[in-house]
């Protein structure tokens, strides 16, 4: 079996001024952030990885949360919160694995739900 050598250009089809975003908190799993960003990098949606706030952008269309191996804290990174809760308030699509629920209802954005 010959190895694959055409390979298709990868395209991103969101604009990049709103990207998708892996939030890269702290105590996340490498392996999910990576993962993810292959995943989405191979479907074309080219996918930018945070994990301080001077590269958090203002605007995002999604973000996700990758699951974490250990317990977390939001009072490590209190700039997750604040951040979250304002990409919420603009309409973004605020997703999460396992752990990653944690950063999203201390940014008080689960409406409530237990």
């Amino acid at each position: 079996m010959s190895p694959v050598t055409n390979y298709l250009p990868v395209t991103p089809i969101m604009p990049l001024q709103q990207p998708t975003v892996i939030l890269n908190y702290p105590g996340s799993m490498p392996s999910a952030v990576l993962g993810l960003n292959d995943i989405l990098s191979h479907a074309g949606l080219a996918p930018l990885t945070v994990a301080q706030p001077d590269l958090a952008p203002a605007h995002t269309r999604t973000v996700i949360l990758p699951p974490s191996a250990r317990e977390v804290h939001p009072s490590d990174a209190p700039w997750v919160t604040g951040w979250l809760a304002e990409q919420s308030a603009q309409g973004a699509l605020i997703c999460s694995a396992c752990t990653g629920l944690h950063w999203i209802a201390a940014a008080g954005i689960d409406r409530g739900r237990p």
